[in-house]
Protein backbone atom coordinates (compact mmCIF):
# COMPACT_ATOMS: atom_id res chain seq x y z
CA UNK A 1 0.00 0.00 0.00
CA UNK A 2 1.43 3.60 -0.53
CA UNK A 3 1.97 6.16 1.54
CA UNK A 4 1.41 9.76 0.93
CA UNK A 5 2.18 13.24 2.81
CA UNK A 6 1.32 16.43 1.68
CA UNK A 7 3.41 19.62 2.69
CA UNK A 8 1.54 22.68 4.08
CA UNK A 9 2.06 24.25 1.11
CA UNK A 10 0.55 22.36 -1.23
CA UNK A 11 -2.23 21.73 1.00
CA UNK A 12 -2.53 25.87 1.44
CA UNK A 13 -2.48 26.00 -2.25
CA UNK A 14 -5.24 23.02 -3.28
CA UNK A 15 -7.55 24.96 -0.51
CA UNK A 16 -6.89 28.74 -1.19
CA UNK A 17 -7.90 27.77 -5.04
CA UNK A 18 -10.84 25.90 -4.13
CA UNK A 19 -11.85 28.86 -1.38
CA UNK A 20 -11.60 31.86 -4.54
CA UNK A 21 -14.23 30.07 -6.41
CA UNK A 22 -16.09 28.57 -3.80
CA UNK A 23 -19.39 28.36 -6.65
CA UNK A 24 -16.85 26.14 -9.33
CA UNK A 25 -15.68 23.04 -9.70
CA UNK A 26 -11.83 22.99 -9.43
CA UNK A 27 -9.15 20.83 -11.39
CA UNK A 28 -5.39 20.90 -9.97
CA UNK A 29 -2.41 18.15 -9.64
CA UNK A 30 -0.59 17.54 -6.93
CA UNK A 31 3.78 17.48 -7.80
CA UNK A 32 6.10 15.64 -5.31
CA UNK A 33 8.73 13.26 -5.15
CA UNK A 34 8.01 9.18 -4.83
CA UNK A 35 10.49 6.59 -2.89
CA UNK A 36 9.92 2.88 -3.20
CA UNK A 37 6.18 3.06 -2.22
CA UNK A 38 6.23 6.45 -0.60
CA UNK A 39 5.06 9.81 -1.76
CA UNK A 40 5.69 13.11 -0.76
CA UNK A 41 3.71 15.37 -2.27
CA UNK A 42 5.21 19.11 -2.15
CA UNK A 43 3.75 21.20 -4.37
CA UNK A 44 0.67 21.68 -6.45
CA UNK A 45 -0.69 23.79 -9.49
CA UNK A 46 -4.48 25.10 -9.88
CA UNK A 47 -5.49 24.25 -13.31
CA UNK A 48 -9.05 25.19 -13.50
CA UNK A 49 -12.05 26.39 -12.41
CA UNK A 50 -14.46 26.47 -14.82
CA UNK A 51 -14.01 22.96 -17.18
CA UNK A 52 -15.68 19.58 -16.14
CA UNK A 53 -14.27 17.59 -19.17
CA UNK A 54 -11.16 17.84 -20.66
CA UNK A 55 -10.72 20.69 -23.50
CA UNK A 56 -8.11 21.33 -25.64
CA UNK A 57 -6.96 24.05 -23.43
CA UNK A 58 -6.79 21.82 -20.45
CA UNK A 59 -4.71 19.40 -22.47
CA UNK A 60 -2.16 22.24 -22.90
CA UNK A 61 -2.09 22.79 -19.02
CA UNK A 62 -1.45 19.17 -18.26
CA UNK A 63 1.60 19.56 -20.90
CA UNK A 64 3.09 22.75 -19.51
CA UNK A 65 2.86 21.14 -15.77
CA UNK A 66 4.27 17.98 -16.80
CA UNK A 67 7.38 19.85 -18.41
CA UNK A 68 7.45 22.10 -15.31
CA UNK A 69 7.47 18.96 -13.21
CA UNK A 70 10.24 17.08 -14.80
CA UNK A 71 12.44 20.06 -14.43
CA UNK A 72 12.56 20.05 -11.13
CA UNK A 73 12.48 16.69 -10.62
CA UNK A 74 8.64 16.20 -9.38
CA UNK A 75 6.41 13.29 -10.35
Amino acid sequence: MSEYTLSSQAYAKAVLHAAKYPWATVHGLFLGEKNGSKFRLTDAVPLAHNWTQLTPMFDVALQQVKQYASSKNLV
